[in-house]
């Protein structure tokens, strides 16, 4: 359930801001780690809570990516040097929650502080809350206010859709070295490494003559930022830069060009003011060689009624059926139908639960506590118990899996644990868990607790009626109980004869 991430800038060695009437931006220079040399992989999404460029939290612990450290909190602050559009936010939770009614608000770039606009809270999952807001304007804080403590592992801020990841593309000219065609569509593959030999996922163009790179989109979409990653060495050829957005007739509807007297630039970040709508493709142009390590395009785009996903293809599946769902991740204000959750209500219910909301536990009898995600029915039962719910214990005499195997005879009754088989008493001169063990050879009867008579030869005796199996010198009888009379009498005999 690790949602969303970021580009994530790790040692910022400087920054410089550029803003005019349409369009703001950031450029950075970064020191790589080890871990960004070897290739950052992005998904679609922009975690703005973790951008690590001017990025301020106030509890640290639920922006860290990990879903199993947690904080109790009763608000939540993040905000940024520079303005970012903010369509929806994810609060994860460290057990089943939900969120009743949070209260967001933004601070504008003028200090000014607005609500969330028409908000909408929807339970994506049993521990996922999600918050969509339609401020479509550029702020530079979000608060959350949870109105109560709860323990938040991991809030995500959306700022948009990378709609360019894997996208159809175009270049002027393609250089090809060492084997490897640095083609046009190494800029859309998800890798921001910037190391242009090591890693080989830049596009670059012929030497000493314009390059040109283009990115079209399936539909029209409306725009809100555009990142650009600049190769580590040679950082100055892409100086001067165009980047010009086009609507389907091919009418500029926003353009860029960089001004930025710096020639040591590794990132770029456009954000337009406002949004540009209705756009159908992205060209960059330099004078000369173009090169381009991975270039993202943000959208918080809008879908037809009851479709949702990157280029809206993909039916909603909300309870309410007649329910426009979120535009990126399907969440449904009616919830799931029965049985599902997640991503347009596409997941089973985890974690051993069903049913409406995934609200309801399976039973402990299922076998690993796991069931139907609709009904609860078990899809196996645990040793000892059967039925649709294995709310049935085995029938007498029976236990285990399946409740296929009988309890042993040496049981009294053969009766026995309808779990593990163990019997519920032995029957007399057996003992053990399962009744298999003859009493020790000097005990007999009932739980093997009668001691053999001490008259028995060696006290040994039989495990089941005590009987002697010899009696000591002077003793007779079964239990070796009764004195030698023939002996005396005997004996008498003979004092009588010599008298």
């Amino acid at each position: 359930m690790n949602v969303l991430h970021m580009l994530q800038y790790v040692t910022l060695a400087g920054s410089a801001l550029a803003v005019s009437l349409n369009v703001a931006v950031t450029i950075t220079n970064v020191m790589l780690t080890e871990s960004v040399q070897k290739g950052l992989h992005v998904t679609g999404d922009g975690d703005l809570a973790t951008v690590q460029t001017g990025t301020t939290v106030s509890n640290n612990t639920l922006t860290d990516g990990d879903d199993k450290t947690c904080a109790s909190v009763k608000t939540f602050t993040v905000s940024w040097e520079i303005a970012y559009y903010v369509s929806w936010l994810r609060v994860v939770f460290d057990k089943p929650d939900s969120l009743e009614n949070p209260q967001v608000s933004f601070v504008k770039e003028n200090g000014e502080s607005i609500p969330c606009n028409r908000m909408e809270v929807v339970k994506f999952s049993l521990k996922v809350t999600e918050i969509l807001c339609r401020s479509n304007v550029l702020v530079k804080e979000v608060l959350i206010d949870f109105k109560s403590d709860k323990m938040v592992c991991s809030v995500h801020i959306n700022g948009g859709r990378n709609v360019a990841l894997k996208q159809s593309t175009w270049q002027s000219s393609t250089f090809i070295a060492e084997g490897v065609s640095f083609d046009s569509s190494r800029a859309v593959d998800g890798n921001t490494s910037r190391q242009f030999y090591t890693h080989k996922s830049c596009s670059h163009t012929l030497f000493n003559e314009p390059g040109v790179w283009e990115v079209t989109f399936s539909q029209p979409l409306f725009l809100n930022r555009f990142v650009i990653h600049n190769r580590e060495d040679k950082r100055a050829r892409i100086k001067g830069f165009k980047l010009t957005c086009s609507s389907p007739f091919n009418r500029e509807e926003f353009s860029y060009t960089d001004g930025n007297p710096d020639n040591n630039v590794t990132i770029y970040t456009i954000t337009t003011r406002p949004p540009a709508f209705h756009i159908s493709s992205v060209t960059i142009s330099t004078s000369d060689t173009l090169t381009l390590c991975e270039v993202e395009t943000y959208s918080d785009h809008f879908c037809r009624p009851k479709a949702y996903g990157p280029e809206c293809s993909i039916p909603c599946s909300c309870n309410d059926r007649t329910e426009k769902c979120f535009p990126t991740t399907g969440g449904c204000l009616s919830g799931c139908p029965v049985g599902y959750e997640g991503y347009g209500c596409s997941e089973a219910c985890s974690d051993s639960h069903y049913g409406a909301g995934c609200a309801e536990t399976c039973s402990r009898r299922c076998l690993n506590q796991q069931c139907n995600n609709i009904d609860g029915s078990c899809l196996g039962c645990s040793a000892g118990y059967q039925g649709v719910f294995c709310e049935y214990a085995c029938e007498n005499t029976y236990y285990g899996m399946n409740c296929t195997h009988r309890c042993s005879t040496n049981c009294i009754s053969q009766q026995c644990s309808n779990v593990n088989g163990t019997c519920d008493s032995c029957i007399i001169g057996k003992q053990g868990g399962f009744c298999d063990e003859d009493c020790s050879a000097t005990t007999y009867g009932n739980h093997c607790s009668e001691p053999c008579s001490t008259n028995c030869s060696d006290q040994l005796c039989d495990n089941v009626n005590g009987r002697c199996f010899s009696c000591n010198v002077g003793k007779i009888g079964l239990l070796c109980d009764q004195g030698n009379v023939f002996i005396l009498t005997i004996k008498f005999q003979q004092s009588a004869v010599n008298e």
